[in-house]
């Protein structure tokens, strides 16, 4: 399975700790991560105004995007309209595109604009991050002015993958993805992702099909911000439930930006007895979900998640702390860009106490060096 960017759903710079977990989530991985591998049919949309004022404004070429009808699937007919310094404005308030540009060595990834739907009050811009071995799929709500409004990110994408399931109905197959978004009459849509597996070295068919896992996550809107309305899974052998023993903690990464409820959430469900369980397993599955989901957090919500810590600093069942100063301390998360990010906050409670952390950690990780 090709290393994915953002924790197992797409982090390029995974902890060597959880190295020997990729075998068995390499099923989870590319039915869930893929997800969001879309595409486009030109089919008109009568009730949106289509209006790109603020794209026009940042020097992009509307005319060169484009248009997400009511059904998106990503081909070869899709043009990706590339960004250099137009990413700032678009995308700083989660993925701080100022300190990878400005003051950083950059960031790997290019971002494209590779669909724009504009509504009654907002547009959604879909963007594709483009990286040697496949694409992010990321989705920005804007307000007329251009104000980021909220972020999903979508995961990690691929046509076809090997797996190696060791403990599965068949020991080796392929997977392959297809996925399509359908806008419904009330403008929420639903993403919908079919995962086939087919023994390797044949011709995929439905004589060989072995196994068949769909999801359908139902996404609405409310002031402005996302909304998980439903997600769904259906499998076509209750065997492959197997390979989602914790699919809460796997659906928690389809939290929008705006969604702060999820640090709660998560918290809880590390409380619960399975995953306490599992996570006493040195390579835990559990543990390897919520460090890198984590580590996605910390950038696209970094001041709401240090919040988050800081008004529980003091409570028995902080289970977030320990798991945030794993994925600092392992490199799964961007320690540079964090402590960036909190310096230019306004000084308060939250960035003295994420300052202290930072410092705390830093300094754990240069005697641990130093004692090698």
């Amino acid at each position: 399975m090709g290393t994915c960017r953002r924790g197992w759903l797409g982090q390029r710079h995974q902890s060597e700790h959880y190295t020997k977990m990729k075998a068995k989530l390499s099923l989870l991985a590319l039915i869930v991560v893929c997800i969001a591998q879309l595409a486009y049919a030109t089919i008109p949309v009568p009730h949106v105004k289509n209006d790109f004022r603020f794209l026009r404004q940042l020097g992009i070429d509307v005319s060169q995007l484009n248009i997400m009808g009511d059904k998106v699937v990503l081909d070869e007919h899709v043009n990706y309209y590339p960004l250099s310094q137009e990413v700032i404005p678009l995308l700083d308030k989660v993925r701080h595109m100022d300190y990878y540009i400005n003051h950083a060595d950059g960031r790997d990834g290019g971002y494209s604009i590779v669909g724009v739907r504009d509504l009654y009050d907002m547009m959604l811009v879909l963007y594709s991050v483009e990286y040697g071995d496949g694409a992010n799929i990321e989705m920005g709500m804007y307000d007329d002015n251009g104000h980021l409004c909220d972020f999903l990110d979508m995961g990690y994408w691929s046509d076809s993958r090997y797996c190696n399931i060791d403990d599965g109905p068949e020991s080796d197959a392929n997977i392959s993805i297809n996925t399509h978004c359908v806008f419904h009459e009330d403008e929420t849509f639903t993403l919908v992702v079919s995962g086939e597996m087919h023994p390797i070295n044949a011709e995929p068919s439905e004589s060989n099909l072995m196994g068949r896992i769909t999801k359908m996550v139902h996404i609405g809107y409310k002031n402005r911000h996302f909304v998980v309305e439903d997600i769904k899974m259906q499998y076509s052998d209750p065997e492959l439930k197997m390979f989602f023993p914790f699919e809460d903690l796997i659906n928690l990464r389809y939290s929008p930006s705006s969604d702060t409820k999820k640090f709660t959430q998560l918290n809880q469900i590390i409380e619960r007895e399975d995953v306490a369980d599992d996570l006493k397993d040195e390579y835990s599955e559990a543990s390897y979900l919520i460090v890198h989901t984590l580590a996605d957090w910390l950038e696209t919500s970094t001041g709401p998640l240090m919040s988050w810590l800081t008004y529980h600093q003091d409570s028995d069942n902080n289970h977030l702390l320990y798991f945030v100063k794993d994925s600092y301390k392992s490199g799964v998360a961007d320690g540079a860009m964090l402590k960036y990010v909190v310096s230019q906050m306004q000084p308060n409670k939250v960035k003295k106490y994420a300052t202290q952390l930072f410092q705390q950690w830093d300094r754990e990780i240069e005697e641990n060096n130093s004692s090698e």
